[in-house]
């Protein structure tokens, strides 16, 4: 949104729908990640079989559509050692190393989840492929 604009940064997950989310949907995401990282910091290859459980229970706690989860990034789904942020939605939307530059690093201590983390000189581009024409972009 301000590409001239630089910052230290850190990312816990990364949920993308691919269509816009009512106020009560939105609202119960808000939710989920809320109780999730602790209310106090958040007030509002595939490895998909390595993730169902964690996404079914979101998908079943804010009955959502699995068929609208387009793609879904976390702390613990980064891989540092290959550089690739791997998609947790099942969709294989994973994010590597062509679209982050810099150095990313995980950290634990976020209500005691992983986040992904950079400083000034690190970026994540989501590729235009992975995003579609009408989304809600959530993240903690």
């Amino acid at each position: 949104l301000y590409p001239a604009e630089v910052s230290d940064w850190a990312v816990a997950e990364v949920i993308v729908m691919d269509k816009e989310l009512n106020d009560d949907k939105i609202k119960c995401v808000e939710n989920y990640l809320s109780v999730r990282y602790d209310e106090r910091i958040y007030q509002s290859s595939c490895t998909a079989d390595a993730y169902s459980a964690e996404r079914d229970s979101l998908l079943t706690q804010c009955a959502l559509n699995p068929d609208n989860l387009f793609a879904w990034y976390s702390g613990n789904s980064y891989e540092k050692s290959t550089n690739i942020w791997y998609d947790k939605s099942a969709n294989c939307r994973n994010v590597d190393s062509a679209y982050i530059d810099g150095v990313l690093d995980v950290q634990n201590d976020l209500n005691s989840q992983k986040y992904v983390n950079g400083s000034t000189s690190t970026s994540i581009q989501f590729p235009f492929e992975i995003l579609p024409e009408e989304y809600t972009f959530m993240h903690v």
